[in-house]
């Protein structure tokens, strides 16, 4: 049982609360448990990455989520190593990067209960300071890849939007949409 507090969860009814055993587990925020779960996680070509990627997620949730707990949320994390794994890249900063901003650097501005309320002004400056941080502990410019210009190509079987591509479903038609979905992002 997840605390009531936690998003999306609710408390148990006394009745039912009363056949069970409670037990409080404090949050895992100790660096070093975090960070043999992603090297454990990682594959080979990445665990260079794993102490760079649990201090980015420390100095996000820092510097950007409300909430006055200090733990790193390790699902976030997993879901970037997740991700990292499945990267066909040859490039393992491109993953990394791409794996940041889905979990954390992209979030900004779509303003999540947990995150902090950033004036949609400054959602550029935002960014471009968590691309300068992860640069910084990565040992790397990241900043490159992230504001390469990404070129999308509609073709009857795959959608692909700079080195990513995702497979149609077959008798998809190769226009369903996609001109108007194009005009809203531009």
């Amino acid at each position: 049982m997840n605390p009531g507090g936690d998003y999306g969860k609710r408390e148990l009814s006394p009745a039912l609360r009363n056949r069970f055993t409670e037990i409080w587990v404090p949050s895992l925020s100790e660096h070093d448990d975090v960070c043999q779960i992603v090297d454990a996680k990682l594959d080979d070509r990445f665990k260079c990455f794993a102490k760079a990627m649990v201090h980015f997620a420390e100095w996000f949730g820092q510097t950007y989520r409300s909430s006055a707990s200090t733990s790193i949320s390790v699902r976030d994390v997993l879901a970037w190593v997740k991700f990292m794994n499945s990267c066909s890249s040859p490039d393992p900063y491109f993953a990394v990067l791409h794996g940041a901003a889905m979990v954390y650097i992209d979030t900004l501005g779509a303003n999540p209960a947990a995150l902090l309320a950033i004036n949609p002004q400054s959602i550029r400056e935002e960014r471009a300071r968590c691309l300068l941080e992860l640069s910084s502990l990565l040992e790397h410019d990241i900043q490159t890849i992230y504001l390469e210009q990404v070129d999308i190509i509609n073709e009857q079987n795959v959608l692909t939007m700079g080195d990513f591509s995702l497979r149609k479903q077959v008798g998809a038609s190769a226009d369903s949409g996609l001109p108007s979905m194009l005009q809203l992002l531009s």
